[in-house]
């Protein structure tokens, strides 16, 4: 674990100095290899496996003028990482020999090719009103915020690849190493599956199935065919999960949102394969999790105290919306899942019992609660509490009280304190756009475009 330290007053204000964390172990020096011209360092990992940077120099000179000769460096590079082995270091020398062999100009022309065939995957032009150069200008902000994540995405992913975490490849100093999910890598994939660029989203499927015996470590607390992922994970998913004791207000949801972000990839690829091999059975693993905490009273199941991502000050109180809204599409989900391609399925009976008993969660004047005992009023830089509407969709808007409920939220929030702080305004402020693309109206004081910018490549 590393921290930054913000340097004194006068110097730069975007560099800090670093330093590890009292408990951090470094890895032991790299270790240098020279071999047919081709320079290698290898770190061997304290966790296992190795890393190694490999490169090489080529240097080509022209002599038609010996009183001026003109030359020319081309740096050949290569990166690898293996674990639980430790074969790095003749990786990344083998891949530096290909390049090499394979050519610049080959190497530039298919470089050119892949970004060339990027854009046409998916294409966004955003209307321009008759009223004025405002309007495209606002037009020409969104196209071009569009067009830089699309950048930014395929430049972090690679087909194929490692999944993209916090810092993705653009590595510095941080404590912020790692695969954050109770908000971060779930919104990192979002606009992947509207922008029709499931090879890049497929690393994040990947990157799970690899590492299911952590996934099953990690929810050992609830049981042994249970599934967990943290709050904050390191590559082989190794993060456990806190069962819930009425002391205190565990982090548990992450898991089944990520879960969401699987079966968003499944649908959107129309992948029965990846639904019935990946999502199903993942999702029914992690569902018993919810299956073995909840509790029944005067008939309805409830949730014991959980946290929600990001809000501050939360009271000792059960039913937490974020988990109260996974709990209820996970069993819808399993449910129509298990219809269709299991009809057998023995926990079905289970499933669908709970489903039509669940608490709908706590509800006051301001819409969804964080909490039975904690009431949205400061705005924060999550929308865990309204994950009802988004992105579970689990409201019927056919249903006049829940179309009332979910305006409520949407002219409450923007209110709820003079900070106002990320996703809870950006992304709920973006509800009456999804709300409305439905064929809804929405009736409060009005909404500035400017905020959808964040979330309108999110929302599909």
């Amino acid at each position: 674990m590393n921290t930054f330290v913000p340097k004194p007053p006068g110097g730069n204000p975007n560099e800090c100095r670093w330093r590890p964390m009292r408990s951090y172990v470094p890895n032991p020096p790299a270790t240098r290899h020279v071999v047919d011209g081709t320079t290698t360092w290898v770190q061997t990992l304290l966790a296992g496996g190795d890393y190694a940077f490999a490169s090489r120099t080529d240097t080509a000179r022209s002599d038609a003028e010996e009183t001026d000769p003109t030359h020319s460096e081309t740096h050949w590079m290569a990166i690898a990482y293996d674990a639980p082995d430790a074969t790095s270091g003749r990786t990344a020398a083998q891949t530096v020999a290909e390049l090499q062999n394979e050519g610049l100009e080959a190497l530039q022309h298919t470089h050119r090719q892949q970004w060339a065939a990027l854009y046409p995957q998916s294409f966004i032009s955003v209307a321009q009103n008759a009223s004025g150069a405002d309007t495209a200008t606002l037009s020409t902000a969104l196209e071009g915020f569009y067009w830089n994540q699309m950048y930014k995405l395929h430049s972090a992913i690679r087909a194929g690849g490692q999944a993209l975490d916090l810092m993705g490849p653009w590595f510095q100093p941080s404590g912020w190493l790692y695969y954050w999910f109770d908000l971060n890598v779930q919104l990192q994939y979002w606009p992947l599956y509207t922008a029709n660029r499931l090879d890049l989203a497929r690393t994040l499927n990947d990157y799970i199935t690899r590492n299911m015996d952590n996934l099953y470590a990690n929810g050992a607390a609830f049981g042994p065919n249970v599934i967990g992922i943290g709050g904050a994970c390191p590559y082989d998913l190794s993060c456990g999960v806190s069962k819930p004791d009425f002391k205190g207000l565990p982090m548990i949801g992450d898991g089944p949102w990520v879960m969401h972000n699987l079966y968003q990839y499944a649908i959107r690829s129309a992948n029965t394969t990846a639904l019935t091999t990946v999502v199903y059975p993942l999702l029914k693993a992690q569902t018993e999790m919810y299956l073995n905490i909840t509790f029944l009273v005067d008939g309805v199941y409830h949730l014991p105290p959980t946290n929600s991502p990001e809000y501050p000050h939360q009271e000792l109180g059960n039913d937490t919306n974020y988990d109260v809204a996974l709990f209820a599409w996970s069993l819808r989900t399993l449910i129509d899942l298990a219809h269709e391609f299991a009809p057998a399925e023995p926990r079905l009976a289970v499933w669908e019992h709970v489903a039509e008993r669940l608490t709908p969660g706590p509800i006051d004047a301001g819409g969804y609660m964080i909490n039975n005992a904690t009431s949205f009023s400061v705005s924060h830089r999550h929308f865990s509490h309204a994950f009802h509407i988004y992105p579970l969709r689990l409201l019927d808007f056919a249903d006049g009280n829940s179309l009332a409920l979910a305006q409520r939220i949407v002219c409450w929030a923007p209110g709820v304190s003079r900070t106002r702080l990320g996703n809870s305004v950006v992304c709920v402020r973006t509800f009456p756009w999804y709300l409305m693309g439905r064929g809804l109206a929405v009736h409060c004081s009005s909404v500035a475009l400017g905020v959808v910018i964040r979330c309108t490549t999110q929302l599909g």
